[in-house]
């Protein structure tokens, strides 16, 4: 509670006379501990402390009694939000004390905080996102998307940026957030598009370039969310011809992420299949494996914090919009809004967890014990099951060769699909799996998979796939 009251012990209090009946740090203690316990609004506050009032007595006075809900919603209306964002940085500061790895910056539209009777637009929040610490390090408010541009930089100066990766969007990948980066001690990272026109150019065409100097990734093939993803990456540091004509701030290298994503249908001809390449500009000479889990990281600030705002705490359906509120109901929300630590996100960071496996090489399998499959068990809806569906046959139509184990490979996606069957599958072209193996897929329970064991007789090996949003990428 000492810690708790230190954060907020430079909060004014902007109510006056009988109003400040209750101590202001107990009301924001009881706030924060509502969102911590998935409330949105102030309704919610008031419910917790009444259906928790022997817990919270227990380290809070509670003088004058329980506050009310108008009580609740009073003050975090009236709250200066540059104070309580003041607040924020210093509560956050003891679980990080410094900023290390990756740091990906994001804005997000609170889409419900709009009020047409006074004209006002829906806040937008910018957030600094530890990918390592799973936290929100800063945040900051500005009114419309075209001003993320300039809210950036006062975001960085937040910041301790020394040992750190910092990614952005298109849309910041600015030469003055790249100076600013760099004098910072900081790197970079930054995503580039067309809103760089000639620069994003020469580097695409460059990369592009068979003859050029670049220093490429082993493939890492993805099967997770119903697709199977391929994902290459090259590298390039031979750019002084290229910082001669753009005299970008600190640049390094440049890089290349080609992505090809396949959904795989009940048969060849129905997969659908896409690629698209994506260009880096990066402040430090990495190798291709880095950048690819530098480029998978950033993409943490949607997957783990505003999808979680979104699905778990509600955010875009909360209808606060009067005076402040919708900026210190963020806030709170930003301090509830913790990263789970679970394994198994393969969207989170590049090879945490999920099926991911390089291809040509063996991932470490995960035993695990299984339960017993029952009969009518639906068909195994797994990207890989799906293919051994298919009579045997991989996605160009052809019989995989005989004599590899696929329980060495779990769910690895299409190169295990291709080249490490049991001999019994290629043997007489049917799916067919060794009665250790619940799915050749690796599902966590038996399925009705052609030739698949009705029962667990031995070591069996779990998928670590979850459901995730569809704006999931990497």
């Amino acid at each position: 509670m000492e810690g708790l009251a230190a954060c907020f012990e430079d909060l004014e209090d902007p109510r006056t006379g009988n109003a400040g009946l209750h101590d202001l740090t107990e009301i924001m203690v009881i706030a924060l501990c509502t969102v911590l316990c998935g409330g949105q609004y102030a309704s919610d506050m008031a419910l917790f402390a009444r259906e928790k009032e022997e817990f919270l007595r227990q380290f809070l006075k509670l003088e004058n009694g329980l506050p009310s809900h108008d009580t609740f919603s009073r003050v975090l209306r009236l709250l200066d939000p540059e104070q309580f964002r003041a607040c924020f940085l210093k509560f956050m500061g003891r679980f990080s004390q410094a900023c290390e790895g990756v740091i990906a910056i994001d804005g997000k539209v609170l889409r419900r905080s709009f009020d047409k009777a006074s004209g006002k637009s829906p806040l937008h929040m910018v957030s600094a996102w530890g990918c390592e610490q799973r936290l929100v390090l800063a945040q900051i408010a500005t009114d419309a998307k075209s001003n993320e541009i300039t809210a950036v930089p006062k975001l960085l100066e937040m910041l301790t940026l020394k040992g750190s990766i910092v990614t952005v969007d298109a849309l910041n990948c600015q030469r003055a957030i790249a100076r600013q980066i760099v004098d910072q001690g900081g790197d970079y990272a930054f995503a580039l598009k067309g809103n760089q026109g000639t620069l994003h150019e020469d580097v695409r065409l460059y990369l592009d370039d068979p003859l050029a100097k670049v220093e490429t990734s082993i493939p890492t093939v993805d099967a997770d969310h119903g697709r199977i993803e391929t994902r290459g990456v090259a590298v390039s540091t031979d750019i002084d011809w290229l910082q001669e004509r753009h005299q970008w701030p600190g640049l390094k290298a440049i890089a290349k992420v080609t992505r090809t994503r396949e959904i795989p249908g009940s048969t060849p001809e129905t997969d659908k299949l896409s690629t698209e390449t994506a260009c880096y500009l990066l402040s430090a000479p990495l190798s291709p494996e880095r950048v690819g889990e530098v480029v998978r990281s950033h993409w943490g600030v949607e997957n783990a914090l505003h999808w979680r705002l979104d699905v778990t705490m509600n955010e875009d359906a909360s209808r606060n919009r009067m005076d402040n509120g919708p900026h210190n109901f963020a806030v709170l929300r930003h301090m509830g809004a913790r990263g789970g630590t679970g394994k198994g996100r393969s969207s989170d960071a590049a090879g945490a967890g999920g099926n991911t496996a390089q291809a040509g090489t063996q991932p470490r399998a995960s035993p695990a014990a299984s339960a017993p499959g029952r009969a009518g068990d639906r068909a195994c809806q797994h990207p890989l099951s799906l293919r051994l569906r298919r009579d045997g046959q991989d996605r160009r139509g052809r019989f995989p060769a005989a004599g590899r184990d696929p329980r060495a490979v779990p769910g690895a996606g299409h190169a295990a699909a291709q080249i490490r069957l049991p001999p019994l599958l290629a043997s007489r072209g049917a799916g067919r799996t060794p009665p250790s193996m619940s799915c050749p897929a690796g599902c966590p329970r038996s399925c009705s998979l052609p030739g698949s064991s009705s029962r667990s007789s031995g070591t069996t090996f779990r998928s670590t796939a979850r459901p995730r949003s569809s704006s999931a990428r990497g």
